[in-house]
């Protein structure tokens, strides 16, 4: 059977998007990446597991650095120095995760102040001032 390019590209991208729906990459994500836009939140420090699928389907309009997460394998090093720099990164993590609970343990600890806001399976924080992962005693794997 001979397909036209067209119809090879769909055929292709149905079953990618299948596949991705499977392992969980999109699940929750699109409502994530929609609300971060939204609230004009374009810098994220988070974990591996989510900054490149975040960077990815928001086609780099969200930046994002795995600094904070316990996977914290850096593969694309511009990113995470674009989030360094902005003024007020935000952190996300798995909704009700120990990464979460350990990183508003040690906001709390230091004094810093921070807005909580759960999207779809994820908890969004927002603190007041850009708060470098290093300045807190963060989940670790890697």
């Amino acid at each position: 059977m001979c397909r036209s390019p067209i119809k090879t590209e769909i055929f292709l991208w149905k079953s990618c998007s299948h596949r991705r729906q499977q392992s969980g990459v999109d699940r929750g994500m699109g409502a994530l990446v929609d609300a971060l836009q939204v609230r004009h939140l374009t810098a994220v420090y988070t974990d591996y597991w989510i900054a490149y699928p975040l960077m990815f389907l928001s086609g780099e309009r969200i930046l994002a650095s795995p600094a904070a997460g316990p996977a914290n394998v850096d593969r694309y090093p511009p990113a995470s120095r674009a989030v360094a720099a902005s003024p007020r990164p935000v952190y996300v993590f798995r909704r009700e995760t120990e990464a979460g609970a350990v990183f508003v343990r040690e906001m709390r600890r230091n004094g810093l102040a921070f807005a909580k806001e759960t999207i779809g399976g994820f908890d969004l924080y927002v603190p007041e001032r850009h708060v470098r992962p290093g300045e807190l005693a963060l989940v670790r794997q890697f």
